[in-house]
């Protein structure tokens, strides 16, 4: 009776030994450790839009930034997974790993699985899809991307009364804020990120920039156009004391074609004519300020112009 007790109770405890009882079991589905689990998408799914997104590198580092794993993705397989890995902090590159404005994402694995949300692969100057609207990208940093559309999709004043005004206080925001940017989804709306904007004053005729202000939707300032279509070095080497626009090689760059028929009021803009687009910036006094000409020269001065609204997307 005592041996076959024994024999039971040796049977059991290797049961329960083989079973790993007594141990934490790991909530993940690799064979050691953990898994970072990923999607890469051109485009935000909540838009509806079918662009093909390009093959993708995925590069997984250490907290030393040392490569772990590493994978790519295309959009007919736009998954990814790096498994068997140990609790800590991880960074994922998106994109070539030798270049400076890259899309990276810091992930911590603790006890389980991380399923990292959806990452939206872009690069500098490429055109994307977003809320209905074609959008050029100008620059990409800690995960995000500024935006501003390829064309204008609006005409509008820069304040709806001619008294002075800055950006802070314009109509033009107000409607840029409310009325445009309500027109998107609220999933689109999630990945737009609320910028605090600095509003430098007209170095030409010192008019005020204004406060700082928190938009959601803005316009490109005097020295964004310069720094993203191009830098002729006019607009801090003016040729004379009295020079009012850049007038340079990069016009080509900066011109506006409106794919729409756009009206406010009495102005009218046709389709496929080039236009003025409005800047931010300050231009003489408070009355008139910055846009770009129909003739892509950055003037510093001007009532109704078309909208090139741009904004910072969360990638």
């Amino acid at each position: 009776m005592y041996k076959k007790f024994l024999l039971v109770l040796i049977l059991v405890f290797a049961l329960w030994t083989q079973s790993g009882a007594g141990n934490p079991i790991p909530t993940s589905t690799s064979e050691v450790g953990y898994a970072i689990i990923g999607l890469v998408t051109n485009v935000p799914g909540s838009s509806g839009n079918t662009l093909e997104a390009p093959t993708v590198p995925v590069t997984l580092l250490d907290s030393n930034g040392n490569v772990i794993a590493s994978t790519t993705v295309s959009y007919q397989d736009n998954k990814y997974r790096f498994d068997n890995l140990l609790p800590g902090n991880y960074r994922i590159v998106y994109g070539d790993i030798t270049k400076t404005k890259r899309i990276e994402k810091d992930v911590t694995v603790i006890d389980r699985d991380v399923i990292v949300p959806d990452v939206m692969f872009v690069t500098i100057g490429e055109s994307i899809m977003f809320g209905g609207y074609k959008w050029i990208v100008l620059d990409i940093k800690d995960g995000k991307a500024l935006i501003i559309t390829e064309s204008a999709i609006a005409c509008r004043p820069y304040n709806e009364t001619i008294v002075s005004v800055t950006w802070a206080t314009c109509t033009l925001r107000t409607y840029l804020n409310g009325e445009f940017y309500n027109k998107f989804s609220d999933a689109d709306k999630a990945r737009i990120i609320e910028t605090n904007i600095i509003h430098k004053d007209n170095q030409l005729y010192g008019a005020t920039g204004g406060l700082t202000t928190n938009d959601k939707i803005f316009l490109l300032s005097l020295e964004e156009v310069v720094l993203y279509f191009g830098d002729s070095g006019l607009w801090a080497n003016r040729p004379t004391p009295t020079t009012e626009l850049i007038d340079d090689s990069f016009n080509a760059e900066r011109v506006d074609y409106t794919v729409k028929e756009f009206s406010y009021g009495s102005k009218r803009w046709n389709a496929n004519v080039a236009g003025w687009w409005w800047l931010r910036s300050p231009g003489r006094g408070g009355v008139y300020p910055a846009y770009v000409s129909s003739s892509a020269r950055i003037w510093r001065v001007e009532m109704v112009a078309c909208l090139r609204p741009a904004l910072w997307l969360n990638l």
